[in-house]
């Protein structure tokens, strides 16, 4: 049996060494040691020799966000289990991640029929996207008319939150860029939806989200726990909606609702918030969005 010492990126392994790795493994570049990456279920599926102390010591990354878990960790053969070396899982007491209260833009900052960047309109902190009447197909600003037609910043008594006004088609606020909630505990998200009183909706009028017509009135609650690759709509949240939309435009008051979604776990988080109405005395409002979490 041939015996040997094993190096890479060098060509003079330590004498102390059985593998000897390099970081730098071009000139000026450099790398490190990946190990191997796998869920709860994953490591619990290692085949481990249960009878003997030959797997003593072997180490995996887990990765597993169904249960919170981000931990460097080591099988202990004598004892038949794996134990933390490291874990990764960032500590929070009621902590806010994100907050957007509409306090730091200018007035009128937002997208109109006329205008699809007007205001201070924040591009890193939030977007607004319209679509095509009847369509899925974004256009900024879309099914907006005219400059009384819009998605704003506006203010009552000094308080600033994002208004949306005759906007004749779906449009939509979303949160960006992707808040960070890995390793975290607890994590929740909450915000206010407030509106006129003269909103109205038809289930007869509903076909699918992008063409909901014959004056109908809605806000869709949705978010991403995977970067945006899909979303999750929250559907007839506290029975003021239906089984397509969050809040139906009759269940809707000038008394905010404060709506809240807890025990999210996932790599990140985006909020996106879809609304239509369809009359220039129709007004759907959105305020105080917070992302928190706790031990």
């Amino acid at each position: 049996m041939a015996a040997a010492q094993v190096g890479f990126n060098t060509d003079n392994p330590s004498a102390a060494s059985t593998l000897h790795i390099e970081a730098e493994y071009s000139t000026g570049v450099f790398g490190g040691l990946k190990l191997p990456v796998v869920t709860l279920i994953q490591r619990n599926n290692i085949r481990v020799d249960a009878g003997t102390m030959r797997d003593d010591g072997l180490m995996v990354y887990v990765h597993d966000e169904a249960s919170n878990t981000y931990c460097w960790q080591i099988y202990d053969a004598k004892l038949g289990e794996w134990n933390n070396i490291q874990c990764f899982t960032k500590d929070c007491s009621g902590g806010t991640l994100f907050t957007e209260d509409f306090e730091a833009y200018a007035l009128n900052t937002g997208i109109t029929g006329t205008n699809p960047a007007s205001g201070d309109y924040p591009t890193i902190n939030f977007e607004l996207t319209s679509f095509t009447a009847g369509t899925s197909t974004a256009n900024n600003p879309g099914t907006l008319v005219d400059d009384d037609d819009y998605a704003k910043v506006d203010e009552i008594s000094n308080d600033k939150y994002l208004s949306f006004r005759d906007t004749g088609g779906p449009l939509r606020y979303t949160t960006q860029p992707a808040i960070d909630i890995v390793g975290y505990s607890n994590v929740s998200f909450s915000l206010d939806i407030s509106s006129t009183t003269n909103l109205e909706y038809d289930d007869a009028n509903h076909t699918d989200d992008f063409n909901c017509t014959g004056g109908n009135d809605y806000v869709d609650v949705e978010y991403s726990l995977n970067g945006g690759q899909t979303f999750i709509e929250v559907p007839n949240y506290n029975g003021q909606g239906n089984a397509n939309h969050t809040f139906t435009g009759n269940n809707l008051s000038p008394t905010p609702t404060t709506l809240s979604v807890s025990n999210l776990v996932g790599s990140s988080l985006i909020i996106r918030v879809r609304v239509q109405n369809n009359e220039n005395t129709e007004f759907i409002s959105i305020d105080n969005i917070s992302v928190t979490c706790g031990n």
